[in-house]
């Protein structure tokens, strides 16, 4: 059975933000980083719905958002 590769959070961050930034292609970051495309998508995908997370106050209780 294959093991996954454990890496570090602040790589995947800096991965999917440069990812973001569109300085280089999805490709190009996959071989830098060693993991599958698919891998970097999901990480942007993370990023992009809980980054906001990141500026909340820190005693912040969380209230659900209401969807339309």
């Amino acid at each position: 059975m294959k093991r996954t590769k454990s890496i570090p959070v602040s790589i995947k961050f800096k991965a999917a933000l440069d990812l973001i930034k569109g300085e280089k292609t999805l490709v190009e970051l996959s071989r830098e980083s060693g993991v599958h495309p698919n891998t970097l998508l999901k990480w942007k995908q993370t990023l992009l719905e809980k980054g906001a997370e990141l500026f909340e106050p820190p005693n912040k209780e969380r209230i659900p958002e209401a969807h339309s």
